[in-house]
């Protein structure tokens, strides 16, 4: 991998993953420094309870790669969250823009993704077609 500049956000499952590996490369980290990074946070969370283990898995998803001479080798891919919970320990003017620039990313994969919003006021616009909702008391006829 070469130096990128620009943050590598992926899309899997419609969910939004940065791997550990892009995060290295554009951190200018040795992957295996994050490696030990993740580890850390994995050890912090205390995974004895099911439920540590349950909540670190659902932030960094394990994934491998392929190095140059075929061995397969480890890697994360993490969740907006998972992502924000590692660097946000990282310092450095670096890391700032780092830290901006992957928010703006996660933000701008993630907008075609969510579902269509609907409004939460009622205006003239959006008024329920023809009164069907409306709340207003009917009257009885008596018939005698």
């Amino acid at each position: 991998m070469t130096n990128n500049l620009n943050p590598v956000v992926i899309v899997k499952d419609n969910q939004t993953f940065a791997n550990s590996r892009h995060v290295a490369v554009f951190f200018g980290k040795e992957h295996f420094n994050v490696l030990r990074d993740i580890g850390r946070l994995e050890g912090e969370m205390h995974p004895t309870s099911d439920l540590k283990a349950a909540q670190f898995h659902a932030l960094f998803r394990a994934s491998g790669y392929m190095d140059a001479n075929g061995q397969l080798r480890p890697a994360f891919d993490m969740t907006k969250d998972g992502f924000t919970l590692l660097v946000m320990g990282y310092t450095g003017q670096k890391a700032m823009q780092f830290k901006l620039r992957y928010i703006e990313e996660f933000n701008r994969m993630e907008q075609p993704h969510k579902g269509p919003s609907f409004p939460t006021s009622r205006t003239p616009q959006n008024q329920p077609a023809l009164g069907l909702l409306s709340l207003k008391p009917r009257r009885r006829l008596l018939v005698r």
